[in-house]
């Protein structure tokens, strides 16, 4: 860590943790912000303590993953696909992303990575470590990853519906995987942008050869986000909920309701919003 030594300090400044740990220190800044990492403000920089550290690092040493993706991400998926994912923990993301990309690359799939509130370079070192080799994929333009928060601040959201449209180009128009990740908690002034953000992406992404990830992390105790969540449903072709290492892939089936009949749900098959 620069040179300096867990056990010879009490506090650890932001850019040491960051750099024992190998990310970004924007990245130790949000975990610290957000409660993921517990830390001390003080003033305007955050420290942390040599326990808190050792216990964030334990607590991500279980080696279990999330979920049996290949059961979920093998076979039902069929492009166009808008897949929206529910987790309350943003570190679950990079094991969902990878696992989901790894079930990709073996169908021969080619891989697409939007970031918005995760660094590149973060998403690059964590899915290195995660075993997908990012550096041969993106050498080989298997794999690129995209910077959707700048893009939407230059550009706005057509910037990033356009950035969609150009990878399908860029594959010749087979099938590709794609995977974006939003913190619904940074919306939280704004949930209504959100939702019309994920309306207009979800009508550009059903006319593309796509199978496509939205993670969407909220914090379990924030109602109004949840709710924003939810409604976000509408806009996916399916919802997978995360809970306890188990998943839950769900479908949209169209429901019709009237006074004195209660709902009435479709005889047979599923109603797919693409």
């Amino acid at each position: 860590m620069g040179g300096i030594g867990l056990a010879e300090q009490i506090l650890l400044t932001v850019e040491e943790v960051a750099d024992y740990l190998r990310v970004a220190p924007n990245t130790v800044y949000r975990w610290c912000r957000d409660g993921t990492m517990t830390g001390i403000k003080l003033g305007k920089e955050w420290r942390i303590s040599r326990e808190d550290l050792e216990v964030f690092v334990s607590t991500r040493r279980t080696g279990e993953r999330i979920a049996p993706l290949d059961k979920i991400f093998t076979g039902p998926l069929k492009a166009p696909e808008h897949i929206l994912v529910m987790l309350t923990d943003p570190d679950a993301v990079y094991e969902m992303e990878a696992g989901f990309f790894e079930v990709g690359l073996r169908q021969g799939r080619k891989l697409y990575k939007g970031c918005w509130w995760q660094h590149p370079d973060d998403v690059r070192q964590r899915f290195t470590a995660l075993g997908l080799a990012v550096a041969s994929l993106e050498e080989a333009g298997q794999l690129v990853v995209e910077d959707f928060r700048g893009l939407y601040r230059s550009r706005g959201p057509e910037g990033v519906y356009a950035a969609w449209v150009e990878r399908a180009r860029a594959c010749g128009q087979h099938v590709f995987w794609g995977a974006g990740s939003h913190l619904v908690n940074d919306w939280d002034d704004n949930f209504a942008g959100l939702h019309e953000f994920e309306q207009g992406l979800h009508a550009v992404l059903c006319t593309l050869p796509v199978v496509a990830l939205c993670c969407c992390v909220v914090a379990p105790a924030e109602r109004a986000a949840t709710a924003a969540l939810l409604n976000l449903a509408a806009h996916h072709t399916g919802s997978l909920f995360i809970a306890q290492g188990d998943a839950v892939l769900m479908r949209p089936v169209s429901i019709t309701w009237s006074a004195g009949q209660g709902v009435r749900l479709p005889k047979s098959g599923r109603d797919r919003a693409c």
